[in-house]
């Protein structure tokens, strides 16, 4: 959530996110799961 909403923004990739969230927040992400976290928060 707080890399979505530092990037909210702009029009941030997935690649994008997943790195802030890397650097930010967790160790290992997958690009998928960056994907499925995001296709949640829209519905």
């Amino acid at each position: 959530m707080r890399s979505y909403a530092r990037n909210i923004g702009s029009q941030a990739s997935n690649e994008t996110l997943r790195n802030d969230m890397i650097s930010n927040d967790l160790n290992t992400l997958d690009t998928d799961t960056v994907l499925s976290y995001i296709n949640t928060l829209k519905k």
